[in-house]
């Protein structure tokens, strides 16, 4: 497993949080997550402005606060459904929504070695998961854009079993 040696918020992460703290009402809108087989010298991830080499999105899962120490912790998980080839993964970035600019790079993870993220064929129900803590001001006022295709709720299921219980 790979070592994550490397995590920071970009120039841009940063300029959206000045933006959050100088007007009230925006949010810290996490958009997307994406894996990336490139790797830049750690002095470049702060200026970065997408992942090196993008290959995959990941799954963001809802967010866990923690009360009174202006935390978050959020789930990302990655599959391999739809991996064609296996592929070396050294970078994990957050994407967010700036009011002015629009979809930005936020946060840029980056390992010393790779993390070999296998294809389909070669190894089914693959997944990795990561548990990233953030620091913000109002964890009232952070976001998380998800990706709900595939999932059901409790009704959903209960229309389902009423359906076939008649």
């Amino acid at each position: 497993m790979a070592a994550w040696t490397y995590a920071c918020k970009t120039i841009q992460g940063m300029d959206l949080d000045m933006k959050i703290l100088s007007r009230p009402g925006i949010p810290l809108k996490i958009t997307r997550g994406m894996t990336g087989a490139g790797k830049v010298n750690p002095t470049q991830l702060v200026s970065l402005t997408d992942v090196a080499d993008p290959v995959q999105e990941v799954e963001l899962h809802k967010i866990a606060e923690y009360p009174g120490e202006n935390k978050v912790m959020l789930p990302v998980m990655l599959k391999n459904s739809g991996v064609t080839a296996r592929y070396s993964m050294y970078q994990l970035g957050l994407y967010a929504e700036d009011p002015d600019k629009g979809e930005i790079l936020y946060l840029i993870l980056q390992s010393d070695g790779p993390e070999e993220v296998p294809a389909e064929d070669e190894m089914k129900d693959f997944t990795l998961e990561w548990y990233l803590t953030l620091s913000v001001s109002n964890t009232e006022n952070v976001e998380i854009v998800l990706d709900e295709t595939g999932h059901a709720t409790l009704g959903d299921l209960a229309a389902v079993e009423n359906r076939v219980a008649v």
